[in-house]
């Protein structure tokens, strides 16, 4: 046997020994290792109705509950929830299981973020789950760096500490547990944007053919001219993939009057968007009300009339040689058009309003700036 070989036996002899000692050789395991976290999960997810989590010195992150078929964040006002986050969380503590003993001396908690999290300086997270037997408290610790996902965790009432398999680490942030989806409507359907400040200065873009690369800005003054001619594109984008960062129940957070500006969003089909924006305290606040132009919807059916007679199938030959019998075009009906966008436009407003009516969002700042805009940030500078 070479020097070597002698070395690595020695260094996987110490890790194996370090290994049992940091579990404090705190007697066999062999009755709890491979049992779930909390049984009463593991046997049916279906039953919680809610969840808390905590952190630091009692600090709820979210409080989350379900409210007949919804799940709601309480301690947002109720409001909804990003389910398929609150699904995916739920599942893993359900299949969470004890996999290796860890520590029982509390002095040692704190390494692996099992800590009581009331402590001011706790690194872990409290997670209490509601509507089940217990035990229905879990100390979730550290990740666990190395070979697949694992989590330090402790079940309170318990003094030894487990690896258990999955990612259990929660978000530590309210807002990464709310529906942060508001509005996506692409620039594509934008045909119009008016802006009026809070000084009544006015700022209109508008694009009559879809297809054109740049959005028309209304009334440049004279003697100026755009800082490039997509100058005027941004502020149709707004309206695309906007998420929240906050939400406040709308009574808790009114315009700050002479700061708001008041943006009107027309797309071609017919929709309208209200938002009025204002800044405060270095947040950005937005609200949104939808609903349907039916001028709007008018100019949208006839286009659309003319396009599904555009495309109707040229008319077999009619000539008295032909052995083929003739066709009639079917002309589309501009009533029946007219009625199915009007309630298409309808339904998406409510959609629309049933997610935004009742709030005050909080905005990216990046997002705000694209409506919150005057003339003069569109113009080139003056030489």
């Amino acid at each position: 046997m070479n020097r070597n070989t002698l070395l690595l036996g020695a260094a996987v002899v110490f890790l194996a020994l370090g290994w049992y000692l940091s579990r404090d050789n705190a007697g066999s395991s062999a009755d709890h290792q491979d049992q779930p976290l909390l049984p009463a999960v593991a046997a049916d997810v279906n039953q919680v109705s809610g969840f808390t989590l905590s952190q630091a010195g009692g600090e709820v992150i979210a409080d989350i509950d379900r409210v007949d078929d919804r799940w709601v964040v309480s301690s947002s006002s109720g409001y909804p929830a990003d389910v398929s986050k609150v699904r995916k969380f739920l599942l893993a503590i359900k299949d969470a299981q004890k996999r290796e003993e860890r520590t029982s001396k509390p002095e040692k908690y704190a390494e692996i973020g099992v800590d009581d999290p009331a402590g001011s300086d706790a690194k872990g997270a409290l997670l209490t789950v509601k509507g089940v037997a217990e035990p229905n408290q879990l100390i979730i610790g550290n990740f666990a760096s190395g070979g697949g996902e694992y989590t330090y965790v402790r079940v309170v009432g318990e003094e030894r500490s487990w690896l258990a398999n999955g990612n259990l680490v929660p978000e530590r942030s309210v807002s990464n547990w709310l529906q942060r989806d508001i509005l996506d409507v692409p620039s594509n359907r934008i045909a119009r944007v008016e802006i009026t400040a809070p000084d009544g200065e006015k700022l209109a873009i508008s694009k009559a053919d879809e297809v054109a690369p740049n959005y028309e800005v209304e009334n440049v003054p004279k003697g100026r001219e755009l800082s490039s001619p997509s100058a005027g594109n941004i502020l149709a984008s707004a309206l695309g993939s906007l998420q929240l960062e906050e939400v406040l129940p709308a009574a808790d957070a009114a315009p700050v009057e002479d700061a708001a500006f008041q943006i009107r969003y027309y797309t071609r089909e017919g929709l309208t968007i209200d938002a009025t924006t204002w800044m405060q305290d270095e947040k950005h606040y937005a609200r949104f009300v939808a609903a349907v132009d039916p001028d709007l919807v008018a100019a949208w059916s006839t286009a659309e009339q003319a396009r599904q007679a555009a495309a109707q199938p040229p008319a077999a030959d009619e000539s008295a040689d032909s052995d083929q019998p003739a066709s009639e075009s079917v002309v589309p009906d501009l009533a029946t058009i007219s009625a199915e966008q009007q309630s298409k436009m309808e339904a998406e407003a409510g959609q629309i309003n049933a997610i935004a009516s009742d709030w005050t969002f909080i905005i990216p700042s990046w997002k705000y700036a694209n409506m919150a805009k005057r003339m003069d940030e569109l113009l080139a500078t003056k030489e």
